[in-house]
């Protein structure tokens, strides 16, 4: 059977995976953020289809991948300034 290869988001998403210790502890972390995932399966979606935006802030500060590399389609400088200016 031959390995698929993974585009670079689907790479993000597996690093933060690793990172976090599993798919069930990144499910745990975010909803402990305030998140509601109700199955580890739902991380395993976003392996396969792309990580939702509005998950990759919480994702980028509990592993350290970079929202960029997660939703590379979202222009996240315009959304860091927003966040910047509304603090």
């Amino acid at each position: 059977m031959k390995k698929q290869k993974l585009t670079p988001e689907q790479a993000a998403i597996a690093q933060a995976v690793t990172v976090a210790g599993g798919k069930t502890a990144l499910m745990r972390k975010l909803n402990e953020r305030g998140h509601v995932i109700n199955s580890h399966n739902t991380i395993g979606q976003w392996l396969k289809n792309g990580t939702p935006e509005k998950y990759c802030p919480d994702i980028e500060d509990l592993t350290g991948v970079r929202c960029e590399r997660l939703s590379p389609a979202t222009n996240w400088a315009v959304v860091r300034n927003t966040n910047l200016q509304a603090a």
